[in-house]
């Protein structure tokens, strides 16, 4: 029937349709924490921003896919390191570098584990309370030492790195303006090597010009000369002949 038709439920008209949000991509990180243990991450960027607190403008110079040119960035509380393969996060408790597996990474990983030797914590047992809180005092002391000296250790150590790795861009920089310098320098030879080929080239040519134009002009002169020759000596032959006639026309008058 005409007024027959479908009941819809105001819940369902007043429910926003749900979104589907992409999911990002995943990439392996390898973690070498401060006492030179590495961990390998399986971590999308958010992740990483989520575990470092930095900004997805300062993850995105460490993408492979985009062209960044060297850099150090230094944030509140992280440096965000891109070299030429090299691509690592460095924070007062870790650092993460990308792709684990690569063969730069490797050799990066292995001197941070030298540079960062595991700490020896001492947990001996006493036989009576009162030795044991003392040794549990002892051992609070050393530890909290330990970690001031680790800490101090750490900041040294990324104070080196970071002057390491300023160095390693300033030589790559310099190499770069040295390249360009020679490459302007080779671009320019060239140029005046082809502009002197081509000058040669068309005084050549107007040189062969010119020739043909002078041994014209004589082939031409030397024509003329000579009809003019031919034409005075046919005039000679027939001039008494042509006064004769004349005379006999003007003489001879006619009754």
């Amino acid at each position: 029937m005409a007024g027959d038709g479908f009941i819809v439920p105001l819940d369902s008209l007043s429910q926003p349709a749900l979104l589907t949000k992409k999911t990002a991509v995943s990439r392996s990180w390898v973690s070498v924490d401060h006492n030179g243990n590495s961990t390998v991450l399986d971590l999308d960027k958010y992740g990483i921003m989520k575990r470092v607190e930095i900004h997805a403008r300062d993850l995105r110079i460490l993408d492979p896919l985009l062209s960044y040119p060297s850099a150090i960035l230094g944030r509140e509380k992280a440096i965000v390191l891109n070299l030429e393969h090299i691509k690592a996060i460095i924070t007062s408790e870790e650092v993460l570098l990308r792709d684990p597996l690569d063969d730069n990474v490797i050799p990066i990983v292995e001197e941070l584990q030298r540079r960062l030797p595991p700490v020896n914590v001492y947990t001996g047992q006493g036989d009576d309370e009162e030795g044991t809180g003392v040794q549990t005092d002892a051992q609070t002391n050393e530890s909290n030492g330990m970690e001031d000296y680790r800490r101090q250790g750490g900041i040294q150590q990324l104070l080196i790195a970071e002057q390491e790795a300023r160095q390693i861009v300033n030589a790559a920089r310099t190499a770069k303006m040295n390249r360009l310098k020679q490459a302007k320098d080779e671009a320019e030879e060239e140029v005046a090597k082809y502009r002197e080929q081509m000058e040669n080239e068309y005084q050549k040519t107007i040189s062969e010009s010119t020739g043909f134009s002078g041994t014209n002009v004589k082939r031409l002169d030397d024509e003329t000369a000579t009809k003019i020759d031919q034409l005075k000596k046919q005039a000679g032959k027939v001039s008494p002949e042509v006064i004769k006639l004349l005379m006999t026309q003007v003489t001879v008058v006619k009754v």
